[in-house]
């Protein structure tokens, strides 16, 4: 073949590569979490003919050489990792990785390959699958009982952070079949468990070490005053709110002592600041909570673990949303008007925090920022109360 046309038949082989890779990018727009290709080209060796500095003659040298490329080829493809904006679905397990990393898939034959596609499903042994069926690695198995969960991270001071939440129908003390939210931060997987026995063991032989806790319980029990409240609904309340965060608080102290580091926060309430007579039953738990942490402050200290809490009032969220939609519909009023009389006794910008906000405050009592604070009581309500 004439070598001119072998160059331009290099030239096509390699042009249509390229036009392959390009088809495939568009044929995949779809594709969940797909990142598309891109050709690297390479030119092929070269047929020197005739050395630059080559004698011409006796007494004169070629100013210049002789070479003949023999064409181009497709040396490889590569994947371009351009971050994308992240779509909300309305799929529960539907999940993305927010910039570098990939998720691991344990494969039939043991092997662990990388996706980007967090389209996840479960099994009927609620494990969480591909939509092949290949399970997540780590395995997150779910149980019959959970009717929510959360997996998520946060990058706070790198550390690793249990987040314990539950509400009036889950005492973490209970041995029935009750189940708490329970949210591994850092660690990247999420634990559901119905005790905290079970679940502190399960975090340290996957984790190695409890950089904090973060007691979030929360029962408010039957709305009445403190004169004509059942004594019953407030031991139901405590059972939640001071026991259950106890029990986690112990559990996790051994580990933290080995450690020689740890911070425990505890999420309370304006409630024990400002007396509002239909919350007595969850303001005096929380009382109670406010003088644990005092206690367990000085017991913790000379092993380097600090105790605080955030008092927070008003929460921009779900459950305080769903309030103030039930006390409009039975006044009779637009919500927005009750919103707004609560906004305006908030002196921070006249609105209610949101609860992101709220989360934040905890989270700095987690970290090594406040490395030398311990047994503080944090006021987030945007100056709702302002002690004097």
């Amino acid at each position: 073949m004439l070598p001119a046309l072998w160059v331009a038949k290099t030239g096509l082989s390699a042009q249509d590569m390229n036009l392959t890779t390009i088809s495939n990018n568009l044929a995949n727009v779809s594709t969940t979490g797909f990142k598309r290709d891109r050709a690297d080209f390479e030119d092929l060796l070269y047929q020197i003919r005739r050395q630059p500095g080559g004698q011409s003659s006796q007494d004169s040298e070629l100013p210049t050489g002789l070479q003949l490329g023999t064409g181009v080829r497709i040396a490889g493809t590569q994947k371009i990792f351009t971050a994308v904006s992240l779509q909300t679905t309305e799929q529960p397990l539907d999940m993305a990785v927010n910039g570098r990393g990939f998720f691991q898939i344990l494969q039939p034959d043991g092997t662990v390959s990388y996706t980007r596609d967090g389209t996840f499903h479960l099994n009927s042994d609620g494990q969480i699958v591909t939509s092949n069926g290949n399970a997540l690695e780590p395995a997150i198995v779910l149980p019959n009982e959970v009717k929510t969960f959360t997996v998520g991270e946060h990058r706070f001071d790198q550390r690793v952070m249990l987040v314990v939440q539950s509400d009036q129908q889950v005492p973490i003390t209970n041995n029935d079949s009750e189940v708490i939210e329970v949210l591994v931060l850092q660690g990247k997987r999420m634990f559901p468990t119905p005790y905290a026995e079970s679940l502190v063991p399960m975090v340290q032989d996957t984790l190695r070490r409890i950089d904090a806790l973060i007691n979030s319980a929360y029962a408010h029990g039957t709305w009445g005053s403190s004169s004509n409240s059942s004594m019953d609904d407030w031991r139901k309340v405590m059972e939640v709110n001071l026991y259950g965060s106890m029990n986690m608080t112990q559990a996790v102290v051994p580990q933290m002592k080995k450690q020689k580091d740890g911070s425990i926060v505890m999420i309370n309430t304006m409630a024990t600041r400002r007396p509002n007579q239909l919350e007595a039953g969850y303001a005096v738990s929380k009382g109670a909570l406010k003088t644990a942490v005092q206690y367990l402050a000085e017991d913790l200290g000379p092993f380097g673990i600090r105790v605080n809490s955030t008092y927070n009032g008003w929460m921009w969220g779900a459950p305080v949303k769903g309030y103030f939609q039930a006390e409009a519909k039975r006044q009779g009023v637009p919500m927005e008007s009750l919103v707004s009389v609560i906004a305006q006794q908030i002196p921070l910008r006249n609105e209610i925090p949101d609860d992101a906000d709220c989360a934040s405050a905890a989270l700095y009592l987690a970290s090594d920022y406040a490395r030398v604070v311990t047994g503080a009581q944090l006021d987030v309500s945007g100056g709702h109360y302002l002690p004097h």
